[in-house]
């Protein structure tokens, strides 16, 4: 028997990843693995469940990072539910998967892993990463922490504060308008 992998599932499985839809700006703090600050830039991530679909293919994800010398780069990312948890890949190669902390007894905390499959002017290929997702009780903030190992040694961190803009990702091309540099 499948599962069902529709958009109302997505819901009722993974309701904390849930909180997530919508658009959010915040700020990227890199580290190294000796724990030196390395870089910082702001961010909005536009988070969407497209609902009008059938399933399985119901997540689409836009990264737009503004660094401290205006360079913009903007990452996009699709994925499928499989009934249990969501499935991604990016355009700069990197494929994973995320779920809900159910342990979690607050309801607030997601789980990501991502394996880095090309070369990356941060990463190699190979290197692998595991985020951790914290969403506000009021829902209007995330903080995020990702690590990054290759052969199982670290060789990278990030922190990840944002603040919720709003849900309605649809009411404006969010990737076109301006991100103020750090």
């Amino acid at each position: 028997m499948s599962l069902p992998t529709d958009a109302a599932a997505f819901l009722r499985v993974l309701p904390v990843m849930s909180k997530s839809e919508g658009v959010w700006e915040g700020m990227y703090r890199r580290y190294d693995a000796e724990g030196k600050f390395m870089s910082a830039h702001r961010s909005r991530v536009v988070f969407r469940l497209l609902r009008d679909r059938p399933g399985p293919e119901i997540y689409s994800q836009t990264n737009i990072y503004r660094f401290a010398d205006g360079k913009l780069q903007v990452i996009e990312s699709t994925g499928t539910f499989d009934g249990a948890r969501l499935n991604f890949g990016s355009d700069r190669g990197v494929k994973g998967w995320s779920i809900d902390d159910r342990t979690d007894p607050h309801g607030r905390i997601c789980l990501m892993y991502m394996d880095v499959t090309v070369d990356t002017p941060q990463l190699k290929a190979g290197t692998t990463c595991y985020e951790l997702v914290q969403v506000s009780d009021c829902g209007r903030f995330r903080t995020r922490m990702t690590q990054y190992a290759l052969g199982g040694k670290t060789v990278m961190r990030t922190l990840i504060d944002e603040e919720f803009v709003t849900r309605d990702w649809a009411a404006k091309d969010w990737a076109k308008l301006e991100l103020a540099p750090p």
